[in-house]
């Protein structure tokens, strides 16, 4: 760098926010995680509805169920924010970590020499300047997209793990009785009724 052993206050600077990197993309994951929870309650309802619509109409439950909708969105729109306030946070790190560094560098090289020039003042922007794109920015956003396909990928073998079938039911009787049987069915259709 030109500014000897001060360069390592600016590295370590940037290496100590590590961590906060690491914990932003865990609690961005987290609430990726309840957010799809969230949505996944919201379509369920909205499925159910779906399927019942004629009831529903018949019987004027229209509003009910529209109030149940909104706050299963709004439940799912409080988790959105907090994502939100995560992947803010992470970015406006971004934005003053590099500066940070350039500034504990340059401090600690006024500190020791007592006096710096305009080149080393530039020389230690500019390398800090191309450093803070992988070390800042690429490794934020790889941790956070580490996180969602993490969450991702457990939703699938989740899924992809579920029986298709239950055969739990099969074999029951009614009563004790004998199995409900029905071989050889007909149906007809009155006309006339």
């Amino acid at each position: 760098f030109g500014v000897g052993w001060p360069a390592i206050t600016g590295s370590a600077f940037t290496i100590l926010c590590v961590p906060l990197q690491l914990w932003i993309s865990k609690k961005c994951s987290a609430t990726k995680q309840k957010i799809i929870g969230k949505t996944d309650i919201r379509v369920r309802i909205m499925n159910e509805i779906i399927s019942g619509i004629q009831v529903l109409k018949m019987y004027a439950w229209e509003n009910p169920f529209a109030d149940l909708i909104s706050a299963a969105r709004k439940e799912e729109l409080e988790c959105l924010k907090k994502a939100l306030r995560y992947r803010a946070g992470g970015a406006m790190s971004l934005l003053y970590r590099t500066r940070m560094a350039v500034f504990l560098v340059l401090l600690s090289y006024v500190l020791w020499n007592g006096h710096i020039g305009s080149i080393r003042v530039y020389v230690v922007m500019g390398l800090f300047n191309i450093y803070q794109v992988p070390m800042s920015q690429l490794m934020t956003k790889g941790c956070i997209f580490l996180g969602e396909a993490l969450t991702s990928f457990n939703r699938m073998t989740e899924f992809l793990l579920c029986r298709e079938d239950d055969d739990s039911h099969m074999g029951e009787t009614f009563n004790g009785g004998d199995k409900l049987n029905i071989s050889e069915p007909s149906f007809e259709i009155d006309r006339e009724a």
